[in-house]
C-alpha cells in the first residue's frame, strides 16, 4: 500500500466554474492529500472550500482575496491541524497512516523577504513533533538555477532560493524529492512573463528516511492553472520486524575483508580463553562485526556524496565556460561526460535501493 499527494498553485477558486472544474480533476486524481496554494480566497468566504467529496478540509486564508492555502484530507488518516501563520503562506497538518505519523506542510512563499519566510518557516518546523516530514508548495523560487530555470539572460543565481533555505533543507535533513528522481532532467512548473522564462519554483521536500520509500513523483500537465501539479506516492512503512542486512559489496573489497578480519581476530584474542561463556563471546562477535561493517558503509556513502559534490561543481564551471562560448565542443563534451557520471552514481544507489527492498519483502514471505 501507499500514500498519495498534490500539490498545486490553483491561482485562484473564487470563480464557482473554475473551483468545479478544479473539483473534478482532484476527485478523477483521487489522492490521499491534497495541498492547494494560492486560493485567493478571503476569510470571510473561507465556507466556499469546504468540500466533502475531496476530504476534510484545512484552511488557512487572507483578510483579503489573495495568497490562502487549503489542505483536503481522507479522514481515515486521522488529520489533525499542526500549524498555520497569519497571512495565508503556511499550513500544516498530522497524518496518522498504519501506525505511523508525518507532517505534511502546505506553503506558499513570498517573492520579496524570501529569507525572512524561510527563516520563520525553519522556526516553525522545528516547533513540530519530530516525526518525518513533507514540504510542499510554492517556493517562489529554484534550487539550481542552471537547471531549474530556462531563461539563461537573468544574471548569477538570479532566482534561486535563499540561504535561510538552504539551511532550514540542511537542518532538517530535507530532500528535494522529484530532483532525486531525476537528476539531470530539466523540466518547469511555472511560466513567469515578467521575465519570460520557465522555472521549477514548485516543490516536493521530504525527510531523508522517506526518499528511498518515493516510489513516484511527478510534475503532471499544466491545465487549469498557470502552475503544473506535482504528484507524489510514497510506499507504506513495512509493517514488520526491522532486519539489518549487509551490503554485499563490502565483502568485494580486499581491504574491507582485510579490516573485518584483524577487528575480528583482536576481538578473539581478547575475550576467548576467559570464564565468558563460548556461546556469549560468538553472539557478541557478531554485533562487533556489524557495527564495524556500518561504519564501512557509512565511510562509502560520504565518498559518494563528495563525488557528487565534485561532478556538480564541474558542471557548474563547464556551464560556466559555455555561458561565455556556446560554440566550444569540447566543453559540451565535458558536460555530457560529466551527466553521465553523475547519473550513472544515482543509478547504482537505485539499484542498492531496490536490492534493499527485495531483502525486506523475502523477510516478510518467511
Amino acid at each position: 500500500m501507499s500514500l498519495t499527494f498534490l500539490t498545486w498553485n490553483v491561482n485562484g477558486l473564487n470563480d464557482k466554474l473554475k473551483r468545479n472544474k478544479i473539483e473534478k480533476a482532484l476527485r478523477n486524481k483521487k489522492c490521499d492529500v491534497v495541498c492547494c496554494q494560492e486560493t485567493h480566497v478571503a476569510k470571510k468566504h473561507r465556507h466556499i472550500l469546504v468540500n466533502k467529496k475531496l476530504g476534510m478540509e484545512f484552511i488557512n486564508s487572507d483578510m483579503k482575496k489573495k495568497r490562502g492555502l487549503v489542505i483536503y484530507v481522507r479522514e481515515k488518516l486521522e488529520p489533525k491541524m499542526i500549524c498555520k501563520d497569519e497571512e495565508g503562506r503556511i499550513l500544516g497538518i498530522q497524518i496518522t497512516h498504519q501506525g505511523e505519523r508525518l507532517n505534511v506542510v502546505s506553503v506558499y512563499a513570498p517573492n520579496a523577504n524570501k529569507a525572512e519566510f524561510f527563516k520563520k518557516l525553519e522556526q516553525i518546523l522545528l516547533e513540530l513533533e519530530n516525526y518525518k516530514l513533507i514540504l510542499l508548495g510554492d517556493l517562489n523560487g529554484v534550487p539550481e538555477p542552471e537547471i531549474d530555470r530556462s531563461e539563461k539572460r537573468r544574471k548569477g543565481r538570479q532566482g534561486k532560493l535563499p540561504k535561510t533555505f538552504d539551511d532550514l533543507q540542511e537542518n532538517l535533513d530535507l530532500i528535494d524529492i522529484w530532483r532525486f528522481k531525476n537528476p539531470i532532467d530539466k523540466k518547469f512548473t511555472h511560466f513567469s512573463g515578467v521575465h519570460q522564462s520557465w522555472g521549477r519554483i514548485d516543490q516536493i521536500w521530504v525527510s531523508r528516511e522517506l526518499s528511498i520509500r518515493s516510489a513516484k513523483c511527478e510534475i503532471e500537465p499544466r491545465t487549469l492553472s498557470d502552475h503544473n501539479p506535482i504528484f507524489l506516492e510514497i510506499k507504506c512503512k513495512s509493517l514488520g520486524p526491522y532486519r539489518w542486512r549487509m551490503n554485499d559489496q563490502l565483502m568485494e573489497q580486499d581491504e574491507t575483508i582485510g579490516k573485518a578480519k584483524n577487528i575480528l581476530k583482536e576481538y578473539f584474542d581478547l575475550n576467548l580463553n576467559k570464564e565468558t561463556k563460548i556461546d556469549v563471546v560468538w553472539d557478541a562477535s557478531k554485533a562487533v562485526l556489524r557495527g564495524f561493517l556500518i561504519q564501512q558503509n557509512k565511510y562509502r556513502k560520504n565518498l559518494r556524496e563528495a563525488k557528487k559534490e565534485e561532478i556538480i561543481k564541474q558542471l557548474k564551471e563547464a556551464e560556466g565556460k559555455l555561458t561565455i562560448n556556446p560554440g566550444d565542443e569540447r566543453t559540451k563534451q565535458i558536460c555530457k561526460l560529466l551527466q553521465t557520471q553523475y547519473s550513472t552514481l544515482y543509478i547504482e544507489q537505485n539499484k542498492r535501493n531496490i536490492g534493499n527492498k527485495r531483502d525486506q519483502n523475502w523477510h516478510k514471505r518467511i
